[in-house]
């Protein structure tokens, strides 16, 4: 077989015989009849657990004090075993690929072609193009039905951020999220025009491959720590004048004057608008918002952001999942926040919204988008995407 040729050549384990079939080897060189198993690098690719003397690349890197965490990492032998030659995971690499930074958080970002001009509660339409990044999450129910409720947005072409709780089974209860829909701008409409019929935009659908919802969530906490979670497309967004990725803010201190919603949630005359809108709402100090939420039991995080508590203006039911926007003095657009929760009546006067801070999870995001990026090459079959919960690092 060819990968049984792989691992003679490559790691200089010559087959003996093989099980029809069977992806184990049996390896003749210093150990007689040793089972030579497949196994996953650190870099999620296919190699061989053999021993480090058997293997070329990772013995070149013994002396190697900038290898040594792979070394490590690629150990698949018993913790027992003698360590002056212990078994790796022998594969095409001497140490950890990295994945470029503008890969996950891209440089061309939070740019929008149409000007901010032109309901969510208290807000108004938003125009053709606007906030390019936001993403509707699509469904399906237990009678087989497409359906839709919370929001996500676009950090990279391959990837949308959306609250925890809109895919957490505990949560989303029979509910299945098997799409995401980009470029969207009026639900009832596969054509979106502007007043002029010049500009004109088609939606486009990509399914989700795998959904990572952060280990620091639960469905149980009525306070929605970590409410945070990664969906990974299929395949790549189609890049346009409406669908752009937005920036994600790195620094938490940085507060603006206002922040701003968009989605498709609740207006003061309907359940859920067919036009995405948009709204803007104030920071709201984030000590007295925990005064505030105290008398509710809910304790309040220095992971979470307080914004509105003005009347009649605030996201609601359908926004969840969707970004906390600001903008900088260059127009460009960040998020700095994740729509989660608020009191059970939308845009009450005096109570803010609650949004997870999306600055202190970089890391987890980089991390669990990293690892997507370096397994695309391994052939993955996911019928349909199942939550995990990511391991805490």
């Amino acid at each position: 077989s060819i990968s049984l040729w792989y691992a003679c050549v490559i790691y200089s384990v010559c087959v003996v015989s093989v099980v029809s079939n069977s992806t184990e080897a049996v390896s003749d060189k210093n150990e007689a009849a040793v089972i030579v198993r497949e196994c996953r690098t650190p870099n999620h690719d296919t190699g061989f657990c053999i021993r480090i003397k058997q293997c070329n690349i990772l013995l070149s890197q013994v002396n190697n004090t900038d290898a040594r965490e792979f070394l490590l990492a690629s150990r698949c032998g018993s913790p027992k075993e003698d360590i002056s030659n212990p078994k790796v995971c022998c594969g095409k690499y001497d140490n950890f690929r990295r994945v470029k930074m503008n890969r996950i958080f891209p440089r061309s970002c939070g740019h929008q072609e149409v000007a901010f001009e032109s309901r969510i509660m208290g807000g108004e339409e938003a125009s053709l193009g606007e906030f390019p990044w936001i993403a509707r999450l699509m469904y399906r129910n237990k009678d087989g039905q497409k359906v839709f409720g919370c929001s996500g947005f676009l950090i990279n072409y391959n990837h949308v951020i959306t609250a925890a709780h809109c895919v957490h089974p505990g949560y989303v209860g029979d509910k299945v999220l098997t799409s995401v829909v980009l470029g969207e701008h009026n639900t009832e409409t596969k054509l979106d025009c502007s007043s002029d019929g010049k500009n004109c935009n088609t939606r486009h659908i990509r399914k989700i491959d795998k959904i990572t919802i952060h280990p620091g969530y639960s469905p149980r906490s009525s306070a929605y720590y970590s409410d945070i979670a990664i969906l990974h497309m299929k395949s790549g967004a189609r890049r346009s004048k409406y669908v752009q990725p937005i920036c994600v803010l790195r620094n938490s201190s940085e507060i603006p004057a206002k922040y701003f919603l968009s989605g498709w949630g609740k207006t003061e005359k309907a359940l859920v608008s067919k036009i995405k809108m948009k709204v803007e709402v104030p920071p709201f100090d984030l000590a007295k918002c925990k005064e505030k939420f105290a008398k509710a039991n809910i304790d309040v995080k220095d992971t979470q952001i307080c914004a509105g508590g003005v009347s009649g203006k605030d996201s609601c039911v359908g926004d969840s999942g969707g970004p906390l926007m600001m903008a900088d003095d260059h127009e460009t657009w960040y998020v700095a926040g994740v729509v989660s929760f608020g009191m059970s009546r939308c845009a009450m006067e005096g109570f803010p919204g609650i949004y997870t801070n999306i600055t202190p999870f970089l890391p987890w995001i980089k991390s669990e988008i990293e690892q997507n990026l370096l397994s695309l090459n391994v052939t993955q079959s996911h019928k349909k995407p199942k939550p995990t919960v990511s391991p805490s690092t």
